[in-house]
C-alpha cells in the first residue's frame, strides 16, 4: 500500500525500519523491566536488587491505584466541600462568640492580623510587569490584605445584624 491509499483508508503508513529498531529496543526494554519487577525474587539475591525490586512494586501499584480512583478528582472535591463547609462554622462562631461578648476583641485581633499581613506584603518587592500590559498605580492594586479587610468588614457588620435580629426576636417571644 502506498501513502495514498493509506490516506484514503484513514490508516497510518508503518513506520520506517530506521525507526521501529530503536522504539522495538525500548519495549522490549520496558517489558523486561517489567517482568523482572513482577517475578519472584531468588533467595539468597543481592539486597540492593531486592530493595530496588520492591520500591518499583510499590510505585506501580500506587501509580495504577491513583489513576483507578480518581484519586486527584476525590481530593479537589473533598476541598472544595471543606471549604463550603468553612465559612458558615465561622459566620455561626462569629456571632457566637460576639453573643458572648467577644467581638470587639475578635475585631482588634482581625485587624492587627490584616495590619501585619499589609507591612509584610509593603516590604516585598511588586513583581515585574509582563509585555504589553499597563502597569496598574499602586493605590490601585489589590492585595491580600485588602480582601481580607474588606471581607472582614462583611462577616463583623453581618453577623451583628443576624445576631440582633435573632436577640430581638428572643426578647419579644419572652
Amino acid at each position: 500500500m502506498d501513502d495514498e491509499q493509506h490516506r484514503e483508508q484513514g490508516t497510518h503508513p508503518p513506520a520506517p525500519p530506521s525507526r521501529q529498531a530503536p522504539l522495538q529496543k525500548i519495549r522490549e526494554m520496558g517489558q523486561g523491566i517489567w517482568e523482572w519487577i513482577w517475578k519472584k525474587p531468588e533467595s539468597g539475591g543481592f539486597w540492593a536488587a531486592k530493595t530496588l525490586r520492591g520500591i518499583l512494586r510499590i510505585t506501580c501499584i500506587v501509580t495504577r491505584e491513583f489513576r483507578k480512583d480518581a484519586v486527584t478528582l476525590r481530593a479537589s472535591a473533598l476541598t472544595y466541600a471543606i471549604i463550603l463547609s468553612l465559612i458558615p462554622m465561622l459566620a455561626l462562631g462569629t456571632a457566637v462568640l460576639k453573643g458572648l461578648g467577644a467581638g470587639d476583641q475578635m475585631r482588634q485581633i482581625t485587624y492587627q492580623m490584616i495590619q501585619r499581613m499589609e507591612k509584610m506584603e509593603k516590604s516585598d518587592h511588586q513583581p515585574p510587569s509582563l509585555k504589553g500590559e499597563f502597569p496598574v498605580p499602586a493605590e490601585k492594586q489589590k492585595t491580600l490584605a485588602s480582601h481580607l479587610k474588606i471581607a472582614a468588614d462583611k462577616v463583623f457588620r453581618h453577623t451583628a445584624s443576624a445576631f440582633g435580629l435573632a436577640l430581638c426576636r428572643q426578647v419579644s417571644l419572652v
